[in-house]
This record gives C-alpha cells, sequence and structure tokens, in this order.
C-alpha cells in the first residue's frame, strides 16, 4: 500500500510530536505488511555480526538493515521478482531513553503501523508501546 511522505511524517508525529527532524528522501513509499517485514528481519543475516562498542554498534546495525533491505528489493526488481521500485516505508531513527542514545530502525506498516526494530536482536516493538523520546529520522 502506498504512503505519501507528507503521510509518513503524520504517522511519525503522531508518535513523537516533538520530533525535531524528519529527512524523507522519496515523495512516495510503499507500507509493507507486518508478515513480510517479518519475513525480511529473519532471512536478513545482519544481526549474527559481533558487537564492537564503539566501532560496530547500534548506529551500523541500523544502517547495515536499511542498506540489506535496499538492496534485496532493487536485486528482486532486477531479477524481476518485484514490480514496484518504491522503498518500504523504513528508515532510521535516532531514539533517546533517560540519558542513553541509541539508533534503531523504524517501518510504516500497513496492518501493524509504526513499528521500531532492534536490529542486533531481530526485535520489533510497537512504537506507541514504548517510552522513547525520538530526536530524528532518515528515510
Amino acid at each position: 500500500m502506498e504512503i505519501t511522505s507528507e503521510q509518513v511524517r503524520q504517522k511519525i508525529r503522531k508518535n513523537w510530536p516533538m520530533m525535531a527532524l524528519i529527512l524523507l528522501t522519496d515523495p512516495v513509499y510503499y507500507m509493507p505488511k507486518f508478515k513480510d517485514l517479518k519475513e525480511f528481519i529473519r532471512d536478513d543475516l545482519g544481526n549474527e555480526r559481533e558487537f564492537v562498542d564503539n566501532l560496530y554498534a547500534c548506529e551500523e546495525f541500523s544502517l547495515s538493515f536499511l542498506v540489506a533491505l535496499r538492496q534485496k528489493r532493487a536485486d528482486d526488481y532486477l531479477n524481476n521478482k518485484l514490480t514496484n521500485t518504491m522503498n518500504w516505508a523504513v528508515g532510521l531513527v535516532f531514539t533517546q531513553s533517560h540519558s542513553k542514545l541509541h539508533y534503531q530502525n523504524i517501518a510504516i506498516t500497513e496492518d501493524q503501523g509504526v513499528l521500531l526494530i532492534e536490529p542486533q536482536a531481530d526485535k520489533i516493538l510497537h512504537a506507541g508501546m514504548v517510552s522513547l523520546e525520538a530526536h530524528y529520522v532518515f528515510m
């Protein structure tokens, strides 16, 4: 299901009204179904990398997850497994809980709404169910 960048902004601001910055690179995105997102997370091997404090930590896991997702979709398109070239509504979110800063992935799905993804652990959380301050999103 398609979603415009303005609709993406609205969904993000519903969870974090004071979000400082929302950077969206595309005018239109595709909202995956939750089962399709879970399938990608299950198949993605990024969580098997070793955590290395300050060298390969939350931001690198999140960046790698996003790149792997976009590469897979591009490969699927080039191999005629996909007809739509829209990026999924998945990106990066910079969050803070108490004094701890953290990078995660954010996804807007057709059937489960706004989700946060911990790519190191393949963990999915509903954005409305966690108490985090979010500073910016890149999608």
